[in-house]
C-alpha cells in the first residue's frame, strides 16, 4: 500500500452538563467527577468529508479539491476493509470534490477527472504538466456534497470489477490482436480484434494514455469475425506508439496489450 498522510481528526469533544444531588466538599472532587464523565460523553460528528471502505480489500485514497483559491491535489490515506477515513477535515467549503482509490488487489476507482498524483504521500497543485520523475496524472471520480457540512462517501465495487475475480474463460485469451494505421489520424492506429470462434465474444478493455489516463473500452467481436476500437468507438484520436490496453475476460485480466 502507498504511504500514507497523517490521519485528520475526526471528531470534537461535546460539552457536558453535570448535575450534583448535593454539593461537593472539595473542589478537586468536583473536577475529577467533571472530568471523567466528559471521557464517557460521545463525541459529536465533526463536519468532514469520510470515504468508507466497503469493499473486502485494502485500498489508498487520494482527493483534489479547492484549497486556498487553488486546486489541492493530495493523499494517500490507506483504509482497511469496513474501515472510514477522513480525506477532508473541518466544515466542506466546496460542493465538489474528486477521489481516487486504488485497491491491494489492482482494482482502481475514479473517472473522466485527472489531476496530478505522487506515488508517496504528497499534496501538490492538482492541475499543470504533473512534471517529475515521481509525478503520474491519475483519473479521478466526482462527489457532490450539496450544501451539506459532512459527507460520507461509500466505496464499493461495480462493473467490469468485481470483488471476487473469477478465472480467465477463454474466449477473450484466444482473440488475435493486430493494428491497422488510421486514415483520418497521421500516424495513429485502430486496434482490430480477431475472433475465431463462431460465436461472439464481449470484451471490456481499460485503455491507457502515455500520460497515464485511462478510459474503459467494450466491443463484442462477432463468431469468424472482426471488430475495431479506436475514434469512432470513443478513444480520442485513435491510439498512439506507447498507448497500452488490458483487455478483461469477465473480473479477470486476460492479456496486455501496447499500440506500436
Amino acid at each position: 500500500m502507498r504511504p500514507a498522510i497523517d490521519r485528520l481528526a475526526s471528531s470534537t469533544v461535546s460539552s457536558v452538563a453535570l448535575s450534583f444531588a448535593r454539593r461537593a466538599t472539595s473542589s478537586l472532587v468536583v473536577l475529577a467527577v467533571a472530568a471523567s464523565a466528559a471521557l464517557l460523553t460521545p463525541r459529536a460528528a465533526a463536519a468532514q468529508l469520510r470515504v468508507c471502505n466497503k469493499t473486502s480489500e485494502r485500498v489508498s485514497i487520494a482527493v483534489a479539491y479547492t484549497k486556498d483559491d487553488r486546486l489541492t491535489s493530495r493523499g494517500w490515506f490507506n483504509a482497511d476493509p469496513s474501515e472510514c477515513v477522513t480525506v477532508v477535515g473541518g466544515a466542506l467549503q466546496n460542493r465538489y470534490y474528486y477521489v481516487r482509490a486504488e485497491g491491494s488487489r489492482g482494482n482502481e476507482w475514479g473517472d473522466e477527472y485527472t489531476f496530478c498524483t505522487l506515488q508517496s504521500a504528497y499534496e501538490v497543485p492538482a492541475r499543470g504538466s504533473c512534471s517529475g520523475s515521481d509525478y503520474r496524472r491519475a483519473n479521478f471520480f466526482i462527489v457532490d456534497t450539496g450544501d451539506r457540512t459532512i459527507h460520507t462517501q461509500n466505496l464499493v465495487y461495480s462493473s467490469p470489477v468485481s470483488e471476487v475475480r473469477s478465472e480467465v474463460r477463454g474466449d477473450v485469451q484466444e482473440l488475435r490482436v493486430t493494428w491497422r494505421d488510421a486514415v483520418l489520424f497521421p500516424n495513429t492506429k485502430a486496434l482490430q480484434l480477431w475472433n475465431a470462434h463462431s460465436y461472439p465474444v464481449s470484451v471490456t478493455l481499460k485503455c491507457y494514455t502515455l500520460d497515464g489516463a485511462w478510459k474503459w473500452l467494450r466491443t463484442t467481436v462477432p463468431g469468424k469475425g472482426l471488430a475495431e476500437l479506436g475514434h469512432l468507438e470513443g478513444w480520442d484520436g485513435n491510439f498512439v506508439t506507447g498507448e497500452r490496453c488490458d483487455a478483461y475476460d469477465g473480473d479477470a485480466i486476460a492479456w496486455h496489450v501496447t499500440a506500436p
